[in-house]
Order: structure tokens, then C-alpha cells, then sequence
């Protein structure tokens, strides 16, 4: 074993030495790991997926409650490998994939969840168990693999170790001490190190953090933890930052720390209490609210049921002690009789079952501080970035900090999706082909596409909306995909393939509109085994028997027209804003920004060449359209058009590409290749129709 397979195993050692003890016995692996260093956790999650892959692959370390119980914290640290090494970016991309399905089906600790015609599923399906078992043989476990492991170890390590030149406060003023503190680095380049920053803080204060850390934006700025010496805020807030940074993070957290700072010690133990009760702190925008709505909660001193029962008796006692002195002095024996009752009833109350019955009632609950109770409404006023104060921004001049968005009207939408996955990945005609399919068979007139080096994806718009929709769920989980970009599609017409617009939408504030517009189904509709059509209310769905669930065949939830109609609103409102932030490009602008993106990730340097895919080069070549060039580590290399009549192949794993000047080539050959693609799709749907018209016959 090498010296980094030693290092591992001796640290895996120690932490299940500690587990293993007869005091321990019972006690869940976290009770112990929490109680170690990060050399420790990051040793044995590392450790222990490689195990359960090695001798019963992945779909062995999901059904044995790994995945359930490490993902948080392997997703963590394989985010800190994935910025040096591929092979955690690989496996980090199948963690997030489980976690986003795990989520959406509600999977249990063993990765099982019931699909809803009553039939068990396993959340491993959602990814090719198969192959990725295949890949991890060949690419990790080995020597190098556990020396990328042991990096990992180091940068965390460093990370705990206050950097130098990092902000000092004035130990000797206890005033001083930051409500929040969040750790930064450039998300680039890990190696010119981070920074820890107090909160809140201002734009200028800011700024020597940034500088040290050659940070020229947000895009720039990776937050790796939020820390507070306010008890559980610092895991509450790292708890809900799983996407990626936006400029409105760190203004967001900037302002919830200014909100806190402004709270007097009696509102600022009832928001530690909350917190504690894991209340209203499910984002950074909810602790904001819970600040704003600090007067609906109240700590009352008792820590037991009998004890808040003799508290409350004493505050009734109080309330009424005028009345029970009219009483007493009452000449009426009636009204005397009962006072003289009611003092005997004090003398002998049962105050845990008054208290128990009272806290049962106001749904309270007995805390450390206290009896914690919520009476009231909790309201949402604080809604969006737009209403973070002016004196918590941090990027005063953001608009020149962020990559401008791009549109274009007018495109001949066939031609454009074929150029576009040309240009970003590898062109197939099957892919296109479904997307007009699903463009003519459709009531949409807004679709999503996503683009990256994997391809394009593409969705109608609405579903991005809709809860446990699939667009929602992959913008999750691209937010980690480097480079993806999303742009809106719409059609100039319902059901046409023929022109529309792009236009590019902001990744984080899209995600952040689905999530916070969500729609959920009103209904559901289902295909029985008898061929008659049911419906079912969600309460009823949900509460079906297995006999029942059986004669189901098909299942789909139905959205009230309102509410679709509300979520279009949403999207449109969204999609104005981006608009009049967006430069106005042509197709061929469009093109040639897509594809210096596809070359900066392949690392290709002439980012001035026209990448095309392997067809497109032959066909191309063979019409004469334009020269088309292999891209070698010699340079540019110009092929002939007797290479056209025989496969075209990659050599040292560089492009086939154009000129950009050339890119009238290219839009021939996608002009004449989304003609094949439309008059396939006509043949198709003639044939079709003959089908169903030789059927009723």
C-alpha cells in the first residue's frame, strides 16, 4: 500500500476504534464521526464508497444506507476534489442526480420509494449503475486515486487554519464579534487560498477580501461555509446552499446578519430558540422572515409540563385577583361559597395534566430556554432580493461584474437547434428530431433549453413550475454542471417549427422563480385496467389501497387551469426582466459565443476556429461549402475533399472545425439538414395518419 493508502487507512482506523467500543455500542457512525476532524469524515465517506463499489458496486452503497447517511458530506468534499480532478466532478455529478431523485420520490434510507401504482422502485435506476461501476474500476481505488483523496484532506485541513492577512477583530472589544462569518475562496483557483469575513459588512470593507483573493466578481466567489456562534445557524444556513453563487448570496446573508444584529437580547433568544426548533429556516430568505416575525413567538419559564401548568395557574391567579376579592367581600353566601371552592381547587391542582393539555392544544414545545410557543400568523415579508436595503449590497456595480445575456429574434428554429448542438457538443440527428416532434405535438409556446459540452436538453417551459416537475429538478441539478447555460425558446406560433426567439435566462434567479412559484396538482387522472378513466383528489391518491393502486395502469397529475395560468405569469414576468438586460445578437453571434464556450472547456487554444461535429465536417466537405480543418496540437490542419469519402476521424482528441468568417458553410449545411429532419417528420406523420385511417376501414 502507498503512503496516501496508508494515510487513509490509519485515520479510517481510528475513527472505527473509537466505534467500536463497548460505550459506543448503539450509537449511530456520525454520533462518532461528528466528534473527529475532517481528516477523519473525509477518510472513511471516501473510504467506504470505494468498498461498497468495489465489491458490490454503487447500487451496493446506496441499498446499504451509505448514500442516505454520507451524501451530505461526501457531496461536500467531492466538491472541493472536483475543482483539480475529473474523476470527482464525475462521481459528484451521479451524487447530485440520487440526491435531486431521493428528494423528489421521498426514497427511504435504503434508496426505496413507491412509484404510484403502488410498485417499489430503487433510486439507483435514475443513473447507469452499470456503467459507472465499469469506470470506477478502471479509474479509481488505485494509488493516484488516493493521493487525490489525501489533497482533498489537505485543502480542508488549510481551510480550518485562519489564512494570513485575514480580517482581525479587536479581542478586546467583545462588541466586535461577527454575527456571521462566511468562508471565501476563488472558485478558479483554489491554490491563491480564501479568506474568512465577518458580517455584515459594506462594499469598501469588503473589498480587500476580494482583492487578496483576486476576486473581480461574484462569479468569481465560491462560499465553502457559513459559521455563527449563534447555536445551529451556521448549519441552517450551510444547509440550504447547495446551488450556486449568486451575486444575491452573500447580499442575502449580509442583510439576514444585519436583521439579527438589530434584535434586542429577548428577540434574539426567541430566534436562537427557533432555530433550535428547526422553525421557519428552511433558506436564507425564511431566517430573514423569522426575524421580521419575532413578536409571534414567546418563551414562557417552564421546562416541564407541571411546570407550566403551575405557571399558568399563578398568571390566572394574578389576572383575577380583583375579581376574587370582590367575591370575598361579597354579603351574597352563594358568590362566597364559590370563592371559598375555588381556593380549595388551588390547594390541590394537577398541574402536569393542565400543562400537558394547554401545550397540546397551542401545539408548544419545552426547550432548553424554555416553553416555546408560536401564536400567531408567520408572514413573508421580506420576498426577493430586490428589497435587500441598499447599505447590505456589496456589489454596487454588479451590472459590470456579470456576463451580459444575449437574445435573438427571428431564427429559423430547425436550422439554430442543429447549429447549436453542433457547435456544443455532438450533433445527433435523433436528439432534434424529438425536439420537433415534441414542438408540433405540443400546446406550448415556451420551451427551456439547456446547453452545455453533454449536449441539449429541452422542456416546456411550464413544467419547470410545476412540483416534482423535471426541469426544476435538472437546473438543481446542472447548477454544478460547469458551463451550462439556459436559454428560453419561444415559438412565433403554438405547434410551429418554423421561426421563434432565444433568449438567455439567468440559471440562479430562474431556479430560485420555479422554486418559489411552484405549482402543485390539483388532481390526478388515471388509466384503470378495465379501460375506464378515474380521478382521484391528492387526498384520496395518496390514501389508496394497494388493491385499488393495482388497477391502475397510468397516472398523471392534472394543474387547475388557474394555477397554470399563474405560473405562465410568473415565467413571463421572469422572462421580460432578462429581456431588457439582454444584448441583441444574430444567429451567427449566437454560434460563435456558444462555441469559444465548448473550446474554453475542451481546452481546445484556437478558440477562433468553428468547431463542427464529425457528420457535419463530411458533409460540409464533400458540398464544398466550406475548407473544414482537423485542430492537432500542431495547429489547424486542412483536409481535402477525397477525405470526405471515408470516415473522418478525431486525432489526439482535438476538433474538426471552420473558420469563423466560413460560418455561412455551416448554415447551409443545418438549412439542409433541418429540411431532411422536417420532411422525415411529415413522412412519418402521413404514415401515421394512413395507419389509423386503414384501422377504421
Amino acid at each position: 500500500m502507498t503512503e496516501s493508502g496508508e494515510r487513509i487507512q490509519a485515520l479510517m482506523d481510528e475513527a472505527y476504534g473509537e466505534w467500536n467500543k463497548e460505550e459506543n455500542k448503539g450509537k449511530g457512525k456520525w454520533d462518532i464521526l461528528d466528534g473527529f476532524s475532517a481528516a477523519h469524515q473525509i477518510a472513511v465517506t471516501f473510504g467506504n464508497f470505494n468498498y461498497q463499489v468495489e465489491n458490490g458496486g454503487i447500487e451496493q452503497w446506496i441499498y446499504n444506507g451509505y448514500f442516505h447517511d454520507d451524501a451530505e458530506k461526501f457531496t461536500e468534499y467531492l466538491e472541493i476534489g472536483a475543482q483539480t480532478d475529473d474523476r470527482c466532478k464525475s462521481i459528484l455529478d451521479k451524487v447530485y442526480k440520487l440526491d435531486q431523485y431521493a428528494r423528489e420520490t421521498n426514497s427511504d434510507r435504503y434508496g426505496s420509494y413507491y412509484e404510484e401504482d403502488g410498485e417499489s422502485s430503487f433510486i439507483g435506476d435514475i443513473i447507469n449503475c452499470d456503467a459507472f461501476d465499469t469506470w470506477y474500476y478502471e479509474h479509481c481505488g488505485k494509488d493516484d486515486w488516493w493521493e487525490t483523496v489525501c489533497g482533498i484532506i489537505d485543502k480542508v485541513t488549510a481551510r480550518e487554519i485562519a489564512p494570513a492577512g485575514q480580517h482581525e477583530h479587536d479581542e478586546g472589544d467583545a462588541t466586535t464579534k461577527p454575527t456571521l462569518q462566511v468562508y471565501i475562496e476563488n472558485v478558479h483557483d483554489e491554490r491563491i487560498g480564501g479568506f474568512t469575513v465577518p458580517l455584515p459588512t459594506t462594499a469598501k470593507a469588503l473589498q480587500p477580501f476580494l482583492t487578496g483573493a483576486e476576486i473581480k466578481g461574484w462569479q468569481d466567489i465560491k462560499i465553502w461555509e457559513v459559521t455563527s456562534d449563534i447555536e445551529g445557524l451556521g448549519e441552517a444556513i450551510t444547509g440550504t446552499m447547495k446551488r450556486a453563487m449568486t451575486p444575491d448570496t452573500l447580499e442575502e446573508l449580509n442583510y439576514l446578519a444585519g436583521k439579527i444584529d438589530g434584535l434586542s437580547t429577548n428577540e434574539r433568544e426567541l430566534f436562537i430558540t427557533a432555530i433550535g426548533e428547526k422553525r421557519h429556516c428552511g433558506s436564507v430568505a425564511d431566517l430573514i422572515n423569522l426575524t421580521e416575525n419575532i413578536a409571534i413567538f414567546d418563551l414562557e419559564p417552564a421546562f416541564d409540563a407541571a411546570m407550566l401548568g403551575e405557571h399558568l395557574v399563578d398568571m390566572e391567579c394574578d389576572n383575577y385577583s380583583a375579581a376574587f376579592q370582590i367575591l370575598h367581600e361579597s354579603k351574597d353566601d352563594v358568590l362566597r361559597g364559590l370563592i371559598h371552592y375555588i381556593e380549595y381547587l388551588e390547594k390541590h391542582p394537577d398541574y402536569a395534566a393542565y400543562g400537558k393539555e394547554f401545550a397540546e392544544d397551542e401545539q408548544g414545545v419545552f426547550t432548553e430556554q424554555g416553553y416555546f410557543t408560536e401564536r400567531g400568523t408567520f408572514k413573508e415579508i421580506y420576498e426577493s432580493v430586490q428589497e435587500i436595503p441598499d447599505q447590505y449590497r456589496v456589489f454596487p456595480n454588479l451590472g459590470e461584474m456579470v456576463k451580459p445575456l444575449i437574445k435573438t429574434d427571428g431564427i429559423n428554429i430547425p436550422a439554430m437547434l442543429i447549429k447549436i448542438c453542433a457547435v456544443s457538443g455532438d450533433y445527433t440527428r435523433g436528439a432534434v428530431a424529438e425536439i420537433l416532434k415534441e414542438i408540433t405535438g405540443g400546446k406550448d409556446r415556451d420551451y427551456l433549453l439547456t446547453v452545455n459540452t453533454n449536449g441539449l436538453h429541452f422542456y416546456p417551459a411550464m413544467d419547470a413550475y410545476k412540483r416534482g416537475g423535471g426541469p426544476a429538478g435538472v437546473i438543481a441539478s446542472l447548477t454544478g454542471e460547469p458551463g451550462t447555460r439556459f436559454f428560453a425558446l419561444r415559438l412565433n406560433e403554438t405547434g410551429s417549427t418554423g421561426s421563434g426567439s432565444l433568449l438567455e435566462l439567468n440559471r440562479d434567479a430562474l431556479y430560485a422563480n420555479a422554486v418559489r412559484h411552484h405549482i402543485t396538482p390539483g388532481w390526478m387522472e388515471a388509466e384503470m385496467a378495465d379501460g375506464s378513466k378515474s380521478s382521484f383528489t391528492i387526498w384520496d391518491w395518496t390514501n389508496i389501497d394497494s388493491t385499488e393502486r393495482s388497477q391502475v395502469i397510468v397516472c398523471e397529475p392534472r394543474y387547475s387551469t388557474d394555477d397554470i395560468n399563474n405560473a405562465q405569469r410568473r415565467f413571463n414576468d421572469f422572462r421580460n426582466e432578462c429581456a431588457a438586460s439582454a444584448s441583441e445578437v444574430t444567429e451567427a453571434e449566437l454560434v460563435e459565443d456558444l462555441n469559444k464556450a465548448y473550446m474554453a472547456a475542451a481546452h481546445n487554444p484556437l478558440t477562433e476556429m468553428l468547431r463542427i461535429e464529425n457528420e457535419a465536417a463530411r458533409e460540409i466537405l464533400a458540398r464544398g461549402d466550406a475548407d473544414v480543418y482537423r485542430l492537432t496540437s500542431a495547429g489547424a490542419e486542412r483536409l481535402s475533399q477525397i477525405d470526405a469519402a471515408r470516415p473522418i476521424s478525431f486525432k489526439e482528441n482535438r476538433e474538426l472545425a471552420i473558420k469563423s468568417e466560413d460560418i455561412s458553410g455551416l448554415d447551409k449545411w443545418s438549412e439542409r439538414d433541418a429540411q431532411k429532419l422536417l420532411r422525415k417528420q411529415e413522412r412519418g406523420e402521413r404514415e401515421k395518419s394512413q395507419s389509423k385511417g386503414e384501422q377504421l376501414q
